[in-house]
């Protein structure tokens, strides 16, 4: 018996080959695929960083914590301040002292007083005087302004030299000069109180002698 072979079958025509999706739907899947992965990679680094930065809040809580602790019991260990008699009483005579100056320069320098307009910028610039130490009771500004006397305190005589330097350099004092420099112990503190005036002693004694005498004929 003999084989005849009746009919051909080509099994590599495209009716046997398996279906394949559309290149424009693989590509689709693809970039949907790609698109997934990295959703996923983002949620997992945003995830991590959650926590990262969670534990690192609670850190810095239970450090703050440990702090106030430890600064609560350094406070409980410390004696309560309290503030110095003496240097409170000092507070309030310079205080009073201030306010009494500053009452002076503002009836100045409002122009209560008739020959007081003249002699605004020399009150001005005496009260921008500020050095530590140094305190002005009284002052006096006569002979139309020719005269100038200061009387005060100061807690240093070598501060006494750098407020002169200071007040003769401004514009209202230029030229002045203070011939007469006096500084005796205040009795009851450690203050020494300065007296300074433009005129010598001499010729301020002759003055005040005058202005007596020309009292008593008055009279």
């Amino acid at each position: 018996m003999s084989w005849q072979i009746k009919q051909r079958v080509n099994f590599y025509t495209d009716e046997f080959k398996p279906p394949q999706l559309p290149d424009e739907i693989a590509r689709l899947l693809l970039i949907s695929a790609a698109l997934m992965s990295l959703m996923l990679v983002v949620f997992v680094c945003v995830w991590s960083y959650s926590g990262w930065q969670g534990r690192a809040l609670d850190n810095a809580r239970q450090q703050q914590a440990f702090l106030q602790q430890q600064l609560e019991t350094i406070k409980a260990e410390r004696p309560p301040l309290t503030a110095d008699s003496g240097l409170e009483q000092q507070k309030q005579l310079q205080e009073q002292r201030l306010m009494a100056n500053q009452k002076i320069l503002r009836y100045l320098t409002q122009g209560q007083l008739e020959q007081s307009h003249s002699f605004t910028p020399m009150v001005e610039q005496l009260g921008e005087q500020d050095i530590k130490g140094v305190w002005l009771q009284s002052f006096v500004i006569d002979e139309q302004g020719q005269r100038i006397g200061l009387n005060g305190y100061v807690d240093d005589p070598a501060k006494l030299s750098p407020y002169i330097s200071s007040l003769v350099n401004r514009s209202a004092y230029k030229n002045r000069a203070f011939r007469f420099i006096d500084l005796q112990k205040n009795e009851g503190n450690s203050w020494l109180k300065f007296e300074l005036d433009t005129r010598a002693r001499d010729e301020q004694e002759k003055n005040d002698l005058i202005e007596q005498l020309a009292v008593g004929e008055q009279q």
